[in-house]
C-alpha cells in the first residue's frame, strides 16, 4: 500500500523518465483502480515516453484498466508510437507480444521490431513465425526479430523448414535467413537450403515504397531465396556446398554473386582453386562483389600479385570497396605492408573504413588491431565496428584496457563490452578494479559493463551497492553534446549511481532494495528514474517492500 502511493506521487515528477518509470512500476504491482486512473491521465502526456509507459502499465493491470485502454484499440498511430518507445525501455515483452495479433499490419510490424531488444522475447517466437506468411513488411520485421533471437527461437526451425517450400520467394528467403541463426536445430534443413540456391527469383512486393523513398530497401537476404540460402549455408554448411556456391559466381544477379562470395569466405577457401577467380572478380562492376572478392583474397593470405591487384582498389570511388581493400591488405602480412604504410596517418580513411567494415561479414581481428592506434577517433571507430562483428570477444581484453583513458573511447568500448555480455566475462576482475577508480566516468562504465556479464559479476555486487552512494558525474563529454557536435552520453556511462542501479537491477536481489528506495529521494532525476527501473527489474512485491520501509 505504501509503495503504491509513493509511485502514484512519482507520476507527477517533472522528469519524464521518472514519471515513465513510475508508470511501469505501478503496472508491475498490478495496482488498484485509483492507480489505474492516475496512470490513465498520462495517456495524454506530451512526452511519447510517458504515454508509452502508461499504455504498457495499463496493459498489465487487467480488469482495473480495461476501460481506459479500450479507446486506444483503433488508434494505430498511438500504438505504433508506444511500441517504438517501449522497445528502448526495460518492460515486460508479453504486453508487446500481444500486439502481433492486432488487425493492422503497421502495429504488427511495430510490435515485432520492439520485441527485438526485449528480454524474454523468445516467448513470442511462435507468434512471430506465424506472421511470416502474410504481409511483406510484417514478414521482414518478424524474420529480423527471430534471427536476433537465434537459438532461443530454435523450436520454430520445423516451421521455417516448411516455409522453404513456399511458392513465395519472400517467404522462402525469410525462412532461410531465420534458419541461419538457429544453430544445430537448422542442420536437418541444409539440403533444402542447397536446393534454394537455385531459386534466383525475387520478392518485389516492397520495391514500390522503397523506390519512392517511403520505406528502406529490403535486404537481399529477405527478398531473394538464393541470397538468403547462401547466407545460411555460409554459417550452417560445409564442403558439400562449395561447388554450388562457386556456380553462383557467374550469376547475372550481382547480389547473388556477392552473397556466394561471402558464403565461401565463411565456409573456408581453397587458395589454389580460388585465388585467380577472385582476382578476376575484383573488376566486377558491382561494388559489393568487388568488395567481397577483396575480403576473400585477404582471407586466402594471397600472393604478391593479388596484393597488388587489391591495392589498386585503395583509390576506388566506392567507400565500400576502399574499406574492403584496407581490410584485405591488413590480413596479407608482409606481401601487403608496402601498400598499407601510406594509410597509417590518414585518420579519415581509417575511420571511414571501420564504419564500412562494421556492416560487412569480415574478420574482426583486423579491426581489433586498430584499438591500439594513436588517434582516439580511430579507437572509437574500431570499438564501434566490433560491436556487430562475430568473434569480437577475442578483443575484450583490448577493449577493457582502453576504458581508463579518453572519454569517448571509454564509452565506445563499454558499449561493445556490454553487447558482448558473458562472452567478455573474463574481464569482470578488470571492471571490479575500475569500480574503485577516482573518475566517475570510469566507475560508471565499469558498472554498466558488469551488468551484462552474468555470474562472473556476482562477486562485485557489494562494490556496486557502494557505488549507489556515488552521485558524482563525468562531465567531460558535456561541452560537445551541448554544442550538438556529439550525442549526449547516457546517464549509465556518466553517473556511477545510475550505472550501479542499472547493474543491480540485473544482478542484485532483496539486499539492494533498501538502498535503491533511498535513491527515490535523490535530487537528481536520472538517479531517481534509474532507481525505479532497478526496483522494477528486481521485482516489486508490495509485502516485501513494506518490510523494507
Amino acid at each position: 500500500d505504501r509503495m503504491e502511493s509513493q509511485f502514484i506521487d512519482l507520476l507527477k515528477d517533472p522528469a519524464p523518465a521518472v514519471a515513465a518509470a513510475a508508470c511501469r512500476a505501478l503496472g508491475q504491482l498490478k495496482s488498484s483502480s485509483s492507480s489505474a486512473a492516475a496512470v490513465a491521465e498520462l495517456l495524454q502526456d506530451a512526452s511519447p515516453m510517458v504515454k508509452a509507459s502508461a499504455v504498457e502499465s495499463l496493459s498489465c493491470m487487467g480488469d482495473e484498466a480495461e476501460a481506459f485502454l479500450e479507446p486506444l484499440c483503433d488508434d494505430v498511430d498511438s500504438i505504433v508510437s508506444a511500441c517504438k518507445a517501449l522497445s528502448s525501455m526495460n518492460v515486460d515483452s508479453g504486453s508487446v507480444a500481444k500486439l502481433l495479433s492486432h488487425k493492422e499490419p503497421r502495429v504488427q510490424v511495430a510490435a515485432a521490431e520492439a520485441l527485438r531488444g526485449m528480454e524474454g522475447a523468445e516467448a513470442a517466437s511462435a507468434a512471430l513465425a506465424q506472421r511470416m506468411s502474410g504481409d511483406s513488411y510484417v514478414r521482414v520485421a518478424c524474420a529480423k526479430t527471430l534471427k536476433t533471437l537465434g537459438t532461443k527461437a530454435s523450436a520454430q526451425a520445423p516451421v521455417m523448414g516448411k516455409f522453404l517450400k513456399d511458392a513465395s520467394p519472400g517467404v522462402v528467403a525469410a525462412a532461410a535467413y531465420v534458419l541461419s541463426g538457429m544453430g544445430p536445430a537448422a542442420a536437418e534443413h541444409v539440403a533444402a537450403l542447397e536446393a534454394a540456391l537455385g531459386n534466383e527469383s525475387e520478392d518485389i512486393s516492397t520495391h514500390m515504397l522503397a523506390a519512392a523513398g517511403v520505406m528502406p530497401k529490403t535486404p537481399d537476404v529477405l527478398r531473394k531465396p538464393a541470397c538468403a540460402a547462401a547466407h545460411a549455408l555460409g554459417i550452417l554448411g560445409g564442403a558439400s556446398c562449395v561447388g554450388k556456391l562457386l556456380d553462383l559466381l557467374s550469376s547475372k544477379d550481382w547480389e547473388v554473386r556477392a552473397g556466394a562470395i561471402n558464403a565461401l569466405i565463411q565456409i573456408g577457401l581453397d587458395p589454389d582453386r580460388m585465388e585467380s577467380q577472385f582476382i578476376d572478380l575484383l573488376k566486377d562492376p558491382a561494388p559489393a562483389v568487388a568488395a567481397a572478392a577483396c575480403r576473400a583474397l585477404g582471407q586466402l593470405k594471397s600472393s604478391s600479385s593479388s596484393a597488388a591487384a587489391v591495392a589498386e582498389l585503395l583509390q576506388d570511388a566506392s567507400p565500400m570497396v576502399k574499406a574492403s581493400a584496407v581490410e584485405s591488405l591488413s590480413c596479407m602480412g608482409d606481401e601487403a605492408e608496402a601498400f598499407l604504410e601510406p594509410l597509417c596517418d590518414d585518420v579519415d580513411s581509417i575511420v571511414s573504413a571501420c564504419k564500412a567494415l562494421s556492416s560487412m561479414n569480415v574478420d574482426s581481428g583486423s579491426v581489433a588491431k586498430l584499438l591500439s592506434h594513436k588517434e582516439p577517433r580511430v579507437q572509437v571507430a574500431a570499438a564501434e565496428a566490433l560491436r556487430g562483428m562475430e568473434g569480437a570477444e577475442a578483443a575484450s581484453a583490448a577493449l577493457a584496457q582502453r576504458m581508463s583513458g579518453d572519454s569517448y573511447v571509454r564509452v565506445a568500448c563499454a558499449k561493445t563490452l556490454k553487447t558482448l555480455g558473458t562472452k567478455a566475462s573474463a574481464q569482470a576482475p578488470v571492471m571490479g578494479k575500475f569500480l574503485k577508480d577516482a573518475s566517475p566516468g570510469v566507475v560508471a562504465a565499469a558498472a554498466y559493463v558488469l551488468s551484462g556479464m552474468g555470474p562472473a559479476a556476482a562477486e562485485h555486487v557489494a562494490a556496486l551497492e557502494a557505488a549507489l552512494g556515488n552521485e558524482s558525474e563525468d562531465i567531460s563529454t558535456h561541452m560537445l553534446a551541448a554544442a550538438g557536435v556529439m550525442p549526449k552520453t547516457p546517464d549509465v556511462l556518466r553517473k556511477p549511481a545510475c550505472a550501479a542501479a542499472h547493474a543491480l537491477g540485473i544482478l542484485g536481489g532483496a539486499s539492494c532494495v533498501g538502498k535503491l528506495l533511498d535513491l527515490l529521494s535523490s535530487k537528481d532525476w536520472e538517479v531517481r528514474a534509474g532507481a525505479i527501473n532497478a526496483l522494477i527489474q528486481i521485482g516489486l512485491d508490495p509485502d516485501r517492500m513494506e518490510s523494507q520501509f
